[in-house]
């Protein structure tokens, strides 16, 4: 999608009157997604969508840990059903896209191909600001449909702009703090199936009022699949690889100064199932994370060495890069033909300039335009 063409949603109110304005706005949006997803089922695993998404619900219990620690969004998301008028249940499933992809890994197909995402984050040097971000790969279908919301919370005051999807409740995004979070799949980390769910986290790390609460929100809440983040601000960034045991801090490099993620773990070993699945594999059946570690070479090669000047023109150069042309950090529909690697459906930098700036470009930046949003217009 081109970026000048992507539709900006002015989200305010109460939870459930900003989910209803995103469910009305983007109500043949959420159908063609709906409709595209259940295809992806029939393709890639060979499965009735019905059977398929009712085993997934029998699987899941996460409506416990929503209503615990993130009621209002769970409000948001029956809001987004109204107004899209499908069944809540509907767009509750919906939400939960990384929670699917374990559940596929894990009881479907193992040689899941879902190597994708490439994020980073590094603190302020050489007279830069300091800089974070990621390209946001999911599947192809995708595109067209990417959304961003412009949220402003009336109950903490937080506003922010949350990249996604249509009737997604978000993927990534910057608040007014100003603090930024991007995530990557870690299917090697043990999932669970009554954790909170990445979407969720997302959003309510966004409407928290320091990068503290933040963090302390990242190391207590519990986990429901294999997860990086990276949490940044003016002065911190943390790199948190989450599972369903534990959650463990990868430092990259300068003791954290600068650090870059793809979709392999590098510090937490909570691995159990996962190794116990790809024994049972055979040799050339077994992940290996190929293309995950090809990515994290190109964009730590390029943005995590200390030595290096960076600007935001080295930014998007990184998250442009095809330095390895068959793993390129930048995925276009060339190169996600006859694979089910993620597109890349946006690329995000977080710039902790004055004023802070979200930099977003809706498709792969090697082909795409980058928009600047100021943040402090979404007060």
């Amino acid at each position: 999608m081109l970026t000048s063409r992507l539709p900006v949603i002015e989200l305010s109110g109460t939870p459930r009157e900003r989910g209803r304005i995103h469910g009305a706005a983007m109500r043949e949006h959420i159908r063609a997604l709906i409709a595209a997803h259940e295809q992806f089922l029939r393709e890639y695993f060979g499965a009735d969508p019905d059977e398929y998404l009712g085993s997934f619900r029998a699987y899941g219990a996460f409506e416990q840990a929503l209503a615990r620690w993130t009621p209002d969004l769970l409000e948001e998301v029956r809001g987004i059903a109204e107004g899209a008028d499908l069944p809540f249940e509907t767009m509750l499933q919906y939400q939960l896209i990384d929670e699917e992809w374990a559940y596929g890994f894990y009881h479907r197909r193992p040689v899941v191909l879902r190597q994708k995402c490439s994020a980073f984050g590094m603190l302020p040097q050489d007279g830069q600001p300091g800089y974070a971000g990621q390209n946001m790969d999911v599947p192809r279908y995708i595109d067209g449909h990417q959304v961003l919301l412009r949220i402003a919370d009336a109950q903490t005051g937080a506003a922010s702009y949350v990249f996604t999807y249509a009737g997604l409740i978000g993927l990534a995004g910057m608040s007014d703090v100003p603090l930024g979070i991007t995530c990557n799949t870690l299917n090697q980390l043990r999932a669970s199936n009554d954790g909170l769910p990445v979407a969720f986290i997302v959003r309510h790390v966004l409407a928290c009022r320091s990068p503290q609460e933040a963090l302390g929100f990242l190391r207590t809440v519990p986990h429901a699949s294999g997860q990086n983040y990276i949490l940044s601000s003016r002065d911190s960034v943390h790199c948190l690889e989450c599972s369903a045991g534990k959650v463990v801090e990868f430092f990259g490099n300068g003791a954290g100064r600068r650090v870059c993620h793809t979709n392999h773990a590098l510090a937490n070993d909570d691995e159990q199932d996962f190794q116990a699945l790809m024994a049972a594999l055979p040799p050339d059946e077994q992940v290996h994370f190929s293309n995950s570690r090809q990515r994290y070479a190109s964009i730590s090669t390029r943005l995590g060495d200390l030595r290096r000047f960076v600007d935001l023109a080295a930014v998007k150069t990184a998250l442009s890069a095809h330095d390895d042309p068959e793993n390129p950090v930048s995925r276009t529909y060339l190169d996600t033909h006859g694979s089910y690697i993620g597109f890349t459906a946006g690329s995000l930098i977080y710039d902790y300039g004055e004023p802070p700036r979200l930099h977003l470009a809706s498709g792969p930046p090697c082909s795409t335009e980058y928009r600047t949003f100021d943040l402090k217009r979404a007060q």
